[in-house]
């Protein structure tokens, strides 16, 4: 006896009646997020450790790539790349201030939970004998969630490390991540966002998102903060500028962690903005003469605004400094 068995692949109508509004739900939650346009900057900074030892220390920038947070938007899967607009720096010249951009366009809107920095060669010129010497390049992608909103400005600013690695031979000097800051500009006003730390281990390479305000805890980095401010030396000529702190008063007494900030900008030849930084820690970057500053931890702090040319690499010798406490 011989028993035929066939099974059916014929979809039944109840299927479709399945099918239909799943894939109309897909649709409408992709197509529901918002569309747009906006800009993306990224900016390349060095975080002082070794780079001291370096007269030139030359990096080359392949590509930078975006990793889409895809959710339903399936279509989006993959890395975003994006052609540097400066592909090739000097990082030497870019020590503790607000670094160099090597991008800077429109980019689709949405959410976006990874960042590579992707760079094709290192080389280093010592100071003592002018000698070349290999520099390791350990920089990996990494987990980084920020948001690109239609019509604004996202800022990334990485912060590079060259690293003294003898001490572990062969290995001399290596190129890591030290940590990043992402900032918005929405109306007149830059604002931080979040800042993080990278925390690199002999096998992997991980990023910690913290507190600005406890983002070096734990680690062996002589400054407080991820920005730590440029020596008075370093300041260029304020050719006219001028800025005065009107917000907060000097020995003002404020309640909660948001300052109102507010103050009188000259802009001279050269300026364009201010930076501000709380305690030797930038806290954000401020066209307009008012903002507010947040995430500020009780106690008692030092405000320094220090006006900026428009390329965000040059701070000047105009500055204003007052302190006032927070409960």
């Amino acid at each position: 006896m011989i028993i035929d068995v066939r099974r059916s692949t014929e979809i039944k109508p109840t299927t479709y009646g399945i099918l239909y509004p799943v894939l109309f739900f897909l649709a409408v939650a992709g197509c529901s997020q918002e569309s747009g346009k906006g800009i993306f900057e990224v900016r390349i900074k060095d975080h002082e450790e070794a780079i001291g030892y370096f007269s030139k220390v030359n990096i080359v920038v392949e590509t930078i790539r975006l990793s889409p947070k895809v959710g339903f938007r399936f279509w989006r899967l993959g890395w975003l790349t994006l052609n540097p607009s400066l592909d090739q720096l000097d990082l030497t010249q870019f020590v503790n201030n607000s670094g160099v951009t090597v991008f800077r366009g429109e980019v689709d809107s949405g959410s976006f939970e990874a960042f590579d920095l992707k760079i094709r060669s290192v080389r280093g010129i010592l100071r003592e004998g002018s000698r070349e010497v290999p520099i390791n390049n350990k920089v990996t992608p990494v987990a980084l969630s920020f948001r690109i909103n239609p019509g604004e400005i996202t800022m990334v600013v990485i912060d590079l490390s060259v690293m003294d690695m003898s001490d572990h031979p062969p290995a001399t000097y290596e190129l890591q991540l030290a940590g990043y800051e992402v900032y918005r500009k929405g109306g007149s006003e830059m604002n931080i966002l979040q800042t993080g730390a990278f925390l690199i281990t002999a096998i992997l390479a991980i990023t910690a998102p913290v507190a600005a305000q406890d983002k070096m805890q734990g680690m062996d980095m002589p400054m407080k903060g991820m920005e730590k401010m440029p020596a008075k030396s370093a300041l260029q000529p304020a050719e006219g500028a001028s800025v005065k702190i009107v917000t907060p008063k000097a020995g003002e007494v404020l309640k909660g962690d948001q300052v109102p900030l507010e103050f009188k900008l000259t802009k001279g030849k050269r300026g364009a903005h201010v930076h501000a930084y709380v305690d030797g820690e930038m806290m954000g970057m401020f066209e307009s003469e008012k903002g507010t500053l947040n995430g500020i931890k009780p106690g008692q702090h030092t405000l320094e605004l220090r006006v900026t040319t428009a390329d965000h690499n040059t701070e000047l010798n105009a500055t204003d400094k007052v302190s006032f406490t927070t409960k």
